[in-house]
């Protein structure tokens, strides 16, 4: 095994390729292969009791999505624990971290770390994405799972996984589900350099906040059937509680669940459950209402029609648009409403008025 110590000049920044697309058709032996044509497309605002939408839903209203490929790279490089991509000819691959700004905020790229340089024989695909290296279940679910969409029938045999080293007994059942087994992993703790001697390299499917429905759907349809779970006409409404989770848990909890009972609301914690029992009980929703939170990323596995109820404080409006795309691309009804910050915004308060008439104008039966 090759080892030699690398790192940057203390002068200047390396350069940086934006679009490894064209870098690779300005080299005639490197190939790349076109996965996914873009798009252009308006979604529908969301519903709401508020007086306007909100800004955060507006602007992303008329969107975009880049087109989706694959690219065979020898001898490229992984660094750090965001899995930055430095190309053969010393370019760090803004798309290994969705854009040229986030690469210029990545510690290894403004202040990279003297470290060993190994070289890795054989092929290699990361899954090593900046915003799920912490074990962020929505972040998991969207940027990491679905990166694989449409690419593993391109991909050799005997290809090996670049993932974090601190995967959780979640994000395991989750690869094993896709048919990649703890054998075909090769965790990566960033205090090395990997030079490897082939590199699969796709760019996201797309960014974090925004979905393409046929990923959303094969993903969802990947899980259904690996745990032969039928898709049946849904009847459970459920009430996701964060009294577990350290940030945002409802203060006035007791009442809104008081208030939900009578329309037939469960309330159910999904981080006690097993990830196959998360996937079965969405399986079988009609109605979701939440405190805005990671546990509505299981909204992809309900049938088409859910009813998702978002309550979202000031402190998390900035990224209220998650769920809103995934639901209108997986043809759900998305509402939201204003809750209150509590603590500076570690916890939230709900106007049950509010939700009062939201379900009101949901008119249940």
């Amino acid at each position: 095994m090759r080892i030699r110590r690398v790192w940057h000049s203390a002068t200047g920044k390396p350069p940086v390729c934006e679009h490894l697309q064209v870098w690779a058709a300005a080299r005639p032996d490197t190939d790349c292969k076109i996965l996914v044509s873009p798009r252009r497309f308006t979604r529908p605002l969301p519903e709401t009791i508020e007086s306007i939408v909100d800004r955060q839903y507006v602007d992303r209203q008329v969107a975009k999505q880049d087109e989706k490929y694959l690219v065979r790279l020898s001898r490229a490089k992984i660094v750090g624990r965001d899995g930055l991509v430095i190309l053969p000819d010393g370019a760090y691959s803004s798309e290994s971290v969705y854009t040229r700004s986030v690469l210029e905020h990545a510690p290894d790229y403004y202040a990279p770390q003297r470290r060993p340089t190994i070289a890795k024989p054989g092929n290699y695909f990361s899954l090593l994405v900046i915003w799920s290296k912490s074990g962020n279940y929505y972040h998991w679910m969207h940027d990491t799972l679905e990166r694989l969409f449409r690419v593993r029938p391109h991909l050799p045999e005997n290809i090996r996984y670049i993932v974090p080293v601190d995967l959780q007994p979640v994000h395991l059942e989750t690869l094993r589900v896709l048919g990649i087994e703890q054998d075909q992993l090769c965790p990566f703790s960033g205090e090395e350099v990997w030079e490897l001697e082939t590199l699969y390299f796709s760019n996201c499917t797309t960014h974090s906040g925004h979905d393409w429905r046929e990923a959303d759907e094969w993903l969802r349809d990947r899980m259904l059937e690996a745990y032969r779970i039928d898709s049946k006409v849904p009847t459970r409404r459920l009430f996701l509680s964060r009294r577990l989770a350290s940030t945002r848990r409802v203060i006035n909890e007791p009442l809104v669940e008081e208030y939900l009972e009578q329309f037939g609301f469960e309330t159910c914690t999904p981080e006690t459950l097993s990830f196959r029992d998360q996937v079965e009980l969405f399986s079988q929703a009609q109605v979701v209402v939440s405190m805005h939170g990671a546990g509505l990323t299981n909204i992809l596995f309900a049938p088409a029609g859910l009813i998702v109820v978002d309550m979202i404080p000031p402190s998390k409006m900035e990224n209220a648009y998650l769920f809103w795309t995934m639901a209108v691309e997986l043809r759900h009804r998305y509402w939201y409403f204003g809750a209150e910050d509590v603590a500076g915004g570690r916890d939230a308060y709900v106007p049950v008025e509010k939700l009062a008439k939201t379900i009101e104008l949901i008119q249940l039966q």
